[in-house]
């Protein structure tokens, strides 16, 4: 009996690998803005008006949609379910159709589309994308860098009655492969990729800062002029708040635009 579910394993297998006989196509990979007001937010009593909000993006999966309930229970058999990144991993069948590997600085108030590059993907079903938040190298570990070395940079000020907070922060992830991964971030409905498709990213940094406390920096801050910037050294309240505000789903939106 087991050597049939076995075979059953392996014809399930090679028809859903990359060998299938799917079509390459290329596709485009890019940041937009939202098309709403993503500077400004409402935190408690708190207006919050961002000035620079960048966060360095990649790689970038695209997941087809997951093995049918039967093929996951047969992986489950005979496939060991290590957890791994993004790009390593086949857990209950979703396989990486395109990937792009090089992380592109992402400015969130951007006025204008921002390319993150272009890559090939099987022409298949794209089922969700996710983003991982990888270490800044190079330049872009660099102190004048968008991000200020850092995986996310913040600048804004913090306004409640004649109280004014002018701040800033450098966010830096654990050294976690999950942790660094922003996931859940699927489509409406359903799309096939194709020759000339775009697989769009929208930032919503009006998101990220939404559980930050910020009547406690306001005591912290107590003795700062109203005109000068306070660098939020980590750890934080606000960088825990940020960390979780800026890998929450609902800080991202994303759409496939046919060509």
């Amino acid at each position: 009996m087991r050597w049939w579910i076995a075979c059953l394993l392996c014809l399930g297998l090679a028809c859903e690998s990359g060998g299938s006989g799917a079509r390459l196509v290329e596709v485009e990979l890019v940041a937009e803005p939202r098309g709403i007001d993503v500077r400004h937010s409402v935190v408690g009593e708190w207006e919050v008006e961002l000035e620079e909000a960048s966060v360095l993006v990649g790689p970038i999966y695209l997941l087809a949609p997951p093995a049918t309930p039967l093929m996951a229970h047969l992986r489950s058999l005979f496939v060991s379910t290590a957890r791994a990144h993004a790009g390593d991993d086949n857990l209950d069948g979703i396989r990486v159709i395109g990937e792009l590997l090089d992380p592109v600085p992402v400015n969130a108030l951007m006025d204008a589309p921002i390319p993150l590059g272009l890559t090939l993907a099987e022409g298949v079903e794209l089922d969700r994308i996710v983003l991982v938040l990888d270490t800044p190298r190079g330049a872009h570990a660099a102190p004048d860098s968008p991000t200020r070395g850092h995986h996310a940079f913040v600048r804004g000020v913090a306004t409640r009655g004649d109280r004014t907070l002018r701040f800033s922060a450098g966010l830096d992830l654990p050294n976690d492969r999950i942790a660094r991964r922003i996931e859940g971030l699927r489509f409406p409905s359903p799309v096939v990729l194709d020759d000339g498709s775009r697989v769009v990213v929208r930032p919503s940094p009006n998101e990220w800062l939404r559980r930050v406390d910020f009547d406690a920096l306001a005591d912290a801050l107590v003795d700062l002029p109203a005109d000068e910037e306070a660098y939020i050294e980590a750890p934080s309240q606000l960088h825990n708040a940020w960390y979780l505000g800026l890998r929450n789903p609902s800080s991202w939106e994303t759409q496939v635009v046919a060509r």
